[in-house]
């Protein structure tokens, strides 16, 4: 039997999903030029593990400028990381 906090966490992970504008790696490079990856692993943008491939809130990139939002990468090293990225995105 799955514990109730995991299935609570899951239901959390699936709402998330379905209410907000996620960008996968291919539309994070077209907004931004750069890879999606490097920038996740050097803490500048938050990438979620759906189970399958990371996806990136939409709302941390100023699609106008083609860039991430001012601040982000300061907010995110305030944040504890974990690899899969639902705890910051929480």
């Amino acid at each position: 039997m799955i514990d109730a906090r995991i299935e609570a966490a899951r239901r959390r992970r699936d709402e998330t999903l379905d209410r907000e504008d996620m960008l996968d790696d291919e539309a994070v490079r077209q907004a931004l030029s750069v890879e999606p990856r490097d920038r996740r692993r050097a803490g500048q943008i938050l990438g979620v593990w759906d189970g399958a491939r990371y996806l990136y809130p939409a709302s941390q990139i100023d699609r106008g400028a083609g860039q991430l939002r001012d601040g982000l990468a300061e907010l995110l090293a305030l944040i504890p990381s974990e690899r899969s990225g639902w705890r910051a995105s929480f």
